[in-house]
This record gives C-alpha cells, sequence and structure tokens, in this order.
C-alpha cells in the first residue's frame, strides 16, 4: 500500500484531545486561539483565557459517573468551549443540529440518555419540553456556570483537568440520522478523535501561524475535528463565521488562511474566482490558471500565481492559501480552478465512523479525481471487487468507531474484525490512490448484470456550467425490460443568464442541458447512457451538510417521467 508523508513542524504524540488542547495552551497561551463576533465586530480569546474557561466550566459540570451532556446550538465560542469541557473530561459531548425539530431533540435526548444540555439561546423553546431531571444551561449562562468552577477550583477543589480519563472510552456521541425509529449515533473515543489528527498533522503543513474560517456546522464532525480541534492541535485561531451567505464578508474581517468546505462551498467558490476573473479582463492571467492548475503544488509556483492574481486574493482576506473540501467527492475541474489562482487544495474522504477521515489526496502529491491515499497508519482495500475492478472500500485504522450506540447489530455488520466496512463503492490505482464511485446502496444493477454507479454519472454532468445539480435515478423500462437512467437537473440560471441575458426562454435551458447530456453520453458504455432528463425547478432538499437528499427524488418525477413515455 503506498504511503504518502510530508515535512511538518509538529508531531502529535497525545491520546486524549485534552493533552493536545493542553499542550497548545502552554506552548501559545498568549496567541489568539478563537475569534468570535460580537456587537458587529470580531474579538480575541487566547488561548490562556480558552484553557481557563474550559477548566471552570469542565468542573463545573463535572459529575459522577459517565453522564452525557447535549451540545445544541450555532457556531459560537460557548460552543466550542462546550465540547471541549466535555472533551476534557466533563461528559460524553453529544453534538446534535439546532435545527432538528422539538420532536426530534426530544426523541435524540431521551435516547441518548443525556442528564444534562448546553444550548443557545435561540433553541430554548424546542427545548423546554425536556424532563425536569435534565440539566438545562443556556449559553448566556455558561459565564455563571464558569463563575461557580472558578469557586471549586479556588477552594482547592478537583478539577477537571485532573479527572482521569480512559483513551479508548466513549469521548463523543455523533448522530448520522435522527429521522428513522432508532437513530444511528457512532460513539467514539479520545484516541479515535487523536488518531485522526495525529495522522492528518502528517498529511498538511497546518502551524500556529494559521486562522482558520469555521463555516460548516460544528455538530458535524468534519468541522468539529477538522477545523476546531485541528486548529487548536496545532496552536492555530479559528474564526467564527455568520453563515454561507457572509463568507466573502467574514474572510476580509478575519482574513483566514485555511477554508475547510464541502463541495457546494468549492463550486461556489470556484465560480466566484472565475466570474471575477472574467469580470476584469484577465485573458492572460485566466490562460495561467488554466494551464497551471493541474500542476503539483510547488511552493513558488502558487506564490507566483498569488502575486499574479494579487487584486482577486486581496478580496478573499488576502492570505487564503489552503482550501480543504470534503464531505462528498468534488469536481476536479473546481478544485483546478482554485489551485489556478495559488491557493492550495486538498480533498480528503471520510464518514463519521472513522471519526471522519480515511485518506487525504496529499498536498505535493494529488492525483486528479481521486481522494487520495490512506491516512499513513491505515489500511483501504477493496471488498468482493467486480469485473471493472470496484468493490466496497473498507478500512482498518485507529480512528473506526467503537461502535454504534444501542445498536450491536448493526456494529457487527459494518465493524468485522479490525474491518470497518464503508458501505462506498470505489477502486485503487496502482499506487494505492482511492477513487470512489458512489454509494453502495445506490448503485443500479442494469439488464446486461453490470452495475451503475449514479454519483458518477451526477458528477459528468455537474461538470457542465449549465447543470448546478443533478440528481441520476432509475424506472423499469418493461418495453426494453432495462432500466431508463433519467436525470433530474436543476440549471445554474446564473450561467443561464450570462448567455441568453434577463430573459430566457424553456427552450433555450433544454437546449444547453440537451448538449451537456449528449457530452455525458458520448464517453459512456451503452449499459451506462443516460436516458433523458427531466428540469426541475427549485434547487434539491438538503441536509445540513449541504448534501441533497435522495430519498424521494424519484417519486417527485416519476409522473413527469412516465408522462414522456406516452
Amino acid at each position: 500500500m503506498a504511503v504518502f508523508t510530508t515535512e511538518r513542524k509538529r508531531e502529535l504524540s497525545a491520546t486524549l484531545v485534552r493533552e493536545l488542547f493542553l499542550s497548545s495552551a502552554s506552548r501559545y497561551a498568549d496567541r489568539v486561539a478563537i475569534r468570535k463576533k460580537m456587537d458587529g465586530a470580531y474579538t480575541d480569546v487566547t488561548y490562556r483565557r480558552l484553557r481557563s474557561d474550559v477548566e471552570a466550566l469542565g468542573t463545573a459540570l463535572m459529575g459522577e459517573g459517565e453522564r452525557k451532556i447535549l451540545i445544541v446550538g450555532e457556531n459560537c465560542y460557548e460552543w466550542a468551549l462546550s465540547y471541549l469541557a466535555c472533551l476534557s473530561g466533563a461528559g460524553i459531548a453529544v453534538p446534535v443540529d439546532m435545527d432538528f425539530s422539538p420532536e426530534e431533540l426530544l426523541k435524540l435526548a431521551a435516547f441518548a440518555e443525556v442528564s444534562a444540555v448546553l444550548y443557545s439561546d435561540k433553541v430554548a423553546e424546542k427545548l423546554s419540553a425536556l424532563p425536569a431531571e435534565v440539566e438545562k444551561y443556556a449559553f448566556s449562562e455558561l459565564s455563571s456556570l464558569m463563575e461557580k468552577g472558578r469557586e471549586v477550583l479556588d477552594g482547592n477543589g478537583a478539577s477537571v483537568f485532573d479527572r482521569v480519563i480512559d483513551k479508548d472510552a466513549p469521548c463523543a456521541l455523533f448522530f448520522t440520522s435522527a429521522s428513522t425509529d432508532t437513530p444511528k449515533g457512532v460513539l467514539l473515543s479520545n484516541e479515535n478523535l487523536c488518531y485522526t489528527l495525529r495522522e492528518t498533522a502528517k498529511l498538511t503543513d497546518i502551524t500556529e501561524k494559521d486562522c482558520f474560517l469555521s463555516v460548516l456546522p460544528l455538530h458535524h464532525i468534519f468541522e468539529s475535528t477538522c477545523t476546531l480541534l485541528g486548529g487548536l492541535s496545532v496552536g492555530a485561531s479559528v474564526a467564527f463565521g455568520e453563515g454561507l451567505r457572509s463568507i466573502i464578508k467574514n474572510m476580509n474581517e478575519v482574513k483566514p488562511t485555511v477554508l475547510v468546505c464541502v463541495p457546494m462551498i468549492a463550486e461556489a467558490l470556484a465560480k466566484w474566482i472565475a466570474a471575477d476573473t472574467r469580470a476584469h479582463g484577465e485573458k492572460v492571467a485566466g490562460a495561467v490558471m488554466a494551464a497551471t492548475g493541474i500542476l503539483p503544488q510547488k511552493v513558488a509556483l502558487m506564490a507566483a500565481k498569488r502575486k499574479l492574481f494579487a487584486g482577486l486574493h486581496k478580496k478573499l482576506g488576502g492570505n487564503l492559501r489552503l482550501v480543504i473540501s470534503g464531505g462528498a467527492p468534488v469536481s476536479p475541474e473546481v478544485l483546478k480552478t482554485i489551485r489556478g489562482v495559488g491557493i492550495a487544495t486538498v480533498e480528503g474522504y471520510g464518514l463519521t465512523e472513522c471519526a471522519p477521515v480515511v485518506s487525504v489526496n496529499p498536498l505535493s502529491a494529488f492525483r486528479r479525481g481521486s481522494v487520495g491515499l490512506p491516512l499513513p497508519s491505515s489500511i483501504v482495500d477493496i471488498d468482493n471487487v467486480q469485473e471493472d475492478g470496484r468493490g466496497e472500500i473498507r478500512y482498518k485504522g485507529g480512528n473506526c468507531m467503537l461502535g454504534y450506540f444501542k445498536n450491536p447489530e448493526l456494529t457487527s455488520e459494518v465493524k468485522r474484525g479490525d474491518w470497518l466496512y464503508t458501505g462506498d463503492l470505489g477502486y485503487l490505482d496502482k499506487d494505492g490512490y482511492l477513487y470512489i464511485v458512489g454509494r453502495k446502496k445506490n448503485a443500479m444493477v442494469m439488464a446486461c448484470g453490470k452495475h451503475v454507479y449514479p454519483e458518477e454519472l451526477e458528477g459528468m454532468l455537474c461538470r457542465s456550467p449549465f447543470v448546478k445539480e443533478a440528481i441520476v435515478v432509475g424506472f423499469a423500462n418493461e418495453q426494453k425490460q432495462d432500466n431508463d437512467l433519467v436525470a433530474v437537473i436543476y440549471p445554474d440560471h446564473g450561467t443561464l443568464r450570462a448567455l441568453y441575458g434577463e430573459i430566457y426562454t424553456r427552450s433555450d435551458v433544454e437546449t444547453e442541458l440537451e448538449a451537456a447530456l449528449a457530452k455525458v453520453n458520448e464517453s459512456l458504455p451503452a449499459h451506462k447512457k443516460i436516458t433523458t432528463f427531466l428540469i426541475r425547478e427549485t434547487e434539491f432538499e438538503k441536509h445540513r451538510s449541504r448534501k441533497i437528499r435522495r430519498t424521494g427524488v424519484a417519486e417527485s418525477v416519476f409522473e413527469e417521467y412516465r408522462a414522456t413515455k406516452e
């Protein structure tokens, strides 16, 4: 198995998140740890202050035994403080989506058997029906709670930092689903989280000089691990953004060097870069961007491109040097556009069950279309390989989950021996680089016996500037005794307006989408060719992580599809 390593400034060796945090707090006591927005302006919290607040809150919350603490709220200092206090020994952190309904929050709280909840004042009403025995602390009340903790510490009481923590015991419970009768909760240990932090540190050049802009919800393990814990573990600073619509504004305020994002954000950034370049008539620069975006990310070359596109960089705060994309596959063209202006890109692959990183496409040895190499001390393998070399991805590493909470049957199905079976389909090239083709449960078997992976086709369609979103579904066609592959497309109206002006017809849209579909089908074998497309008038419904909800898409367009067959 190929392994990629790179020179790094700091070796991480801790097996407890608390150790990593306290090490940074000691090394970088007077450096900025957190940047938070208050009264319209960012204020800084040093590592010294953060350490003091975490110890005070954790000490106040610390109870007997293994208590679970629900954390519900927007990205903010209080959320980070609550999470760090739990990981430092106050209890098992249970981060959940603040957009869940009151019923979903009550169900999760009961299922997780939480004894306390730390919550944003914005969701107070949603949590009003929690049982009286559950302790409730609004974020606005944490300062009072910390004072109680400081009183304990001033009286020589036990500190949360002195509590003995078993590195292999549960420290966090992340839910990947709350809509089913039995919520799917992933139990992770300190060692799971620290393994990810240790191994990813070997593959990136992030240091205490960096500043992250946090834009993804912290209740998602991708953001809470790769941005919050990843930044703090090396002494970097983390600034909390005000939402997806304020990214450019916040960039100019905090001048971040690193942005962790999902494909939707990376795509929006790439389109903004392309539009800004066109608007300023930078034809030569555009040619350089296109030509050099596919080259290795050498330091001198990236610096030259940053200088060439200095005006563009200034609009992004002036310091952005690295974009890390994960959560779902991102188009190689998107990453090429971002690299083309001197911003390095890293694409990773993982899942909550792996806390959450499996592989990383390394900075200086990235491979187009791949999600990279497995973490240095890990193994990725392809199980049940088919004729086309593809099969289910399975993974072995120290960040594999402890199991699903209260669900030993599902745990034994996914964890078999030392292997974790991901449910994703992919293949490895001769050098060990991993490629994702889709979810096992979404794969369709055609009449010829060969598989079709809808995510693969969707990625190809979305390379067209006229396709903003696409979902490929299959409908049985009795006449040809096979499936019809149907693309449900939400067009990119911005691109259409740029071409046709403010007023364009459905015929114009169909013309561009027909051309896009024909281009995709040209390169596909017969069993993968898309039969037809249907135009969607609105964006697809999405999860909070910004992934499209596939459930119900086929049912919603079935009658429209059937009408095309009449």
